[in-house]
């Protein structure tokens, strides 16, 4: 405790350099919450979307990794993958984007264009009205995201999706995902012709009948999808095939690569804050080799000399990642993100030890003044 109490004394000599070296560190340990914050949300939204995928639905859609390039879909294709055996239900979509008035305003709001078979096939739940069905056929009728909805305002009934009025006959209920929530659905066949469709993306989705071999059913989709292309059998489709496990397995390993890249960053910030550490008790020792050396004249031990300045060092990293954690709970809070109990002690004690580790060698240098030439001269000499 004593060892503790004269760290902190010698702390407030400079208080500007001391307070400069904890804002650097404290920037290090909250950059480092916040990443791991960020990272959780987007994990914990992705994952959410995916357990709401049905696990025997097949997505068809363009593979960027084909040799000869992607291959973009024709919806209609859905028509020949809904007579493959073991396909119990089938519907395309086609995602795009429109401006969407609203009450505060126009918006940019996801469309997906897709056939009434898509609601039953992922079972999506309504909070509102139904899902457009085959009696809907001719007119222009849509089905709403509930936080779209709300935008709209309530009871209303009518929106203008590229540049046509539609007529609002659903609305679903919260998924807790901003994909589906403000999204808004219409019926595919209403405008297949229409040019705000040209250059969309284009998915096939297949739900697996219960009892049927998945592999096979996959094979006779992207046969169905390949004979639908009139593509010989020899030529790349330019598709791919895949379970809503596969896609959640590519997202989380994307996820990964984007949180290490973030850490990576943040632990160069972390780094420079040590280095600050390090200089400004290089300094300490050259401003206090006097002080240093009457204390040795008086009987401390080279041992408590390196504690000392040890533990000044420990205190700045200590202290530094404290106040950072705190200014990255505040931030997050504000944004509604979590940060983990893990991450949170994890940047105190790498801000504790790493000032520690930072300050051993100027404390070590410290430790090996002699006094009688420190006291002679006023500076360091090693030993």
């Amino acid at each position: 405790m004593r060892l503790l109490r004269l760290a902190l004394d010698a702390l407030r000599v400079d208080r500007r350099r001391t307070a400069t070296t904890l804002a650097g560190i404290a920037v290090g340990a909250a950059s480092v919450c916040l990443t791991v914050a960020v990272a959780e949300s987007v994990s914990a939204s992705s994952d959410a979307f995916y357990d709401r995928l049905r696990p025997d639905v097949l997505t068809v859609g363009p593979d960027p990794s084909a040799e000869g390039g992607a291959r973009p879909l024709d919806p209609q294709a859905v028509t020949m993958v809904r007579g493959v055996p073991g396909v119990e239900l089938a519907a395309a979509t086609v995602s795009t984007r429109s401006i969407v008035p609203v009450a505060s305003g126009p918006v940019a709001v996801a469309v997906v264009g897709t056939d009434p078979d898509y609601f039953g096939l992922y079972d999506l739940e309504f909070q509102d009205g139904r899902p457009f069905s085959e009696a809907d056929a001719g007119r222009l009728v849509c089905v709403v995201g509930s936080a779209l909805s709300r935008e709209m305002g309530v009871g209303r009934r009518r929106a203008r999706v590229i540049g046509r009025p539609c007529a609002v006959v659903g609305v679903l209920a919260p998924s807790g995902t901003a994909a589906q929530d403000r999204a808004l659905y219409i019926d595919r066949g209403a405008l297949a012709d229409d040019a705000g469709w040209r250059g969309a993306e284009v998915r096939i989705h297949a739900r697996v009948r219960e009892g049927a071999d998945l592999d096979a059913v996959e094979s006779g989709v992207l046969g169905a999808v390949r004979r639908s292309a009139r593509l010989r059998p020899e030529v790349d489709a330019g598709v791919e095939v895949q379970g809503p496990g596969a896609v959640r397995r590519e997202t989380r390993r994307l996820r990964l690569g984007v949180l290490w890249a973030g850490l990576f960053v943040t632990g160069l910030a972390v780094a420079v804050s040590m280095i600050g550490v390090a200089n400004v008790m290089y300094a300490s020792v050259e401003a206090r080799v006097f002080e240093i050396g009457v204390r040795r004249a008086i009987g401390a031990t080279r041992r408590g000399v390196v504690l000392q300045l040890a533990a000044e060092a420990g205190a700045m990293g200590l202290g530094g990642s404290v106040a950072g954690v705190a200014a990255a709970m505040a931030v997050a809070s504000a944004l509604g993100l979590t940060i983990p109990l893990g991450a949170s002690a994890a940047a105190v004690a790498m801000g504790a030890v790493g000032g520690l580790c930072a300050g051993l060698m100027p404390a070590l240098r410290a430790g090996r003044v002699p006094p009688v030439e420190a006291l002679r001269i006023g500076h360091p000499v090693a030993g």
